[in-house]
């Protein structure tokens, strides 16, 4: 039969409620103590029942992470396990449990807020959050901490964790004009998304810092999965009649989608037009033709996310925004376009 916390006191010589106090807040029993209660611990070999610690406390030690995007697509994403790798690395060192949750961005808001209603988990890190502002906002009000990952909101009291998508549109876009580009499209995401605003943001600021006028035909929307890169490339090509030399996408798996479009249509990249993506994912190196990409350090995302978790769940300080920096990896998927620097077609 199982050790219970009776035995492990008794074995001790101390009081149940001592054995609680020291393997839940040490600092508030003797070290000699303490080290009687670890001893019997370790001899009874003796596991904390978590359900019965929960009823105690009123917590049920689980933190919920939601992944959301359109009609599933995320599953696929090869973010989604660099993300998740951060977040259960630093959960499963500490005394919370990790609950996957995956929804659709239409189910999204009512998921969200059942999660809140059932008091299934003490804690939500929500990632690829699609809802509107308003809709957030009103989760972050709720008593049940919070923190978004690659999203942010400018109100205090929301916690979020982020690339700086400012630089990273800036950086992607700079590259295409220092090579000579000049005609350059961009694929972006949902606007009322702070990462795609931002991206999008540093693309036109690169042109505007470049003496380049920000077309608002080149401004193409679509989401941040290969199924739309494409489809927007492809209205791109059709509708395009002076000649787009480049694309930026705000997503490697929309700049997949869009090369593909290329492709199709009987061009070549970056011979004909160049792209750039974000994201860095894995294998973006090994696309048909390998892609310049933004990298960002979604693992190091995941793991800040998670840290910040547990420390509002154990009521420490916690920085509200963290912006982690991105840096340009330039691969065979940009070139010069055709007549600038001497090249010839």
């Amino acid at each position: 039969m199982s050790a219970t916390i009776k035995d492990v006191a008794k074995l001790a010589g101390v009081s149940i409620s001592t054995v609680s106090l020291a393997l839940n807040r040490p600092n508030e029993v003797r070290e000699e103590t303490r080290q009687r209660v670890l001893e019997a611990v370790e001899k009874l070999n003796y596991h904390p029942n978590k359900m019965a610690q929960g009823l105690i406390r009123k917590r049920t030690g689980n933190i919920s992470v939601t992944i959301s995007g359109p009609q599933y697509e995320q599953f696929s994403s090869p973010l989604l396990f660099e993300i998740v790798k951060g977040i259960s690395e630093v959960i499963r060192a500490s005394e919370y449990d990790l609950m996957l949750h995956m929804t659709t961005a239409e189910e999204e808001v009512r998921f969200v807020r059942e999660q809140i209603r059932s008091r299934s988990c003490d804690g939500m890190i929500l990632w690829g959050s699609r809802m509107g502002e308003e809709s957030l906002l009103d989760i972050f009000r709720h008593a049940l901490p919070v923190v978004t990952i690659g999203r942010y909101l400018n109100h205090p009291g929301t916690y979020s964790v982020t690339s700086n998508d400012l630089h990273g549109g800036y950086y992607a876009t700079k590259h295409l004009l220092e090579l000579g580009h000049r005609k350059i499209a961009f694929i972006g995401a949902l606007q009322g998304i702070s990462s795609a605003r931002e991206r999008c943001d540093g693309y036109k600021n690169a042109l505007v810092e470049y003496g380049v006028p920000v077309d608002a035909n080149l401004v193409l929307s679509a989401d941040y999965y290969q199924e739309s890169g494409y489809a927007a490339m492809r209205r791109l090509l059709e509708l395009d009649k002076k000649g787009v030399t480049a694309v930026f996408a705000a997503s490697d798996l929309m700049a997949l989608g869009a090369m593909k479009a290329v492709l199709d249509a009987g061009l070549r990249v970056p011979h004909d037009i160049s792209v750039v993506g974000f994201d860095n994912i894995p294998n973006s190196d090994l696309f048909v033709v390998p892609l310049t990409t933004v990298a960002m350090p979604a693992r190091e995302m995941g793991e800040i996310a998670a840290a910040k978790m547990i420390h509002l769940l154990e009521r420490q300080a916690v920085e509200e925004k963290t912006e982690l920096d991105v840096e340009l990896v330039v691969r065979n998927s940009t070139a010069p376009p055709i007549g600038a620097l001497g090249r010839e077609g």
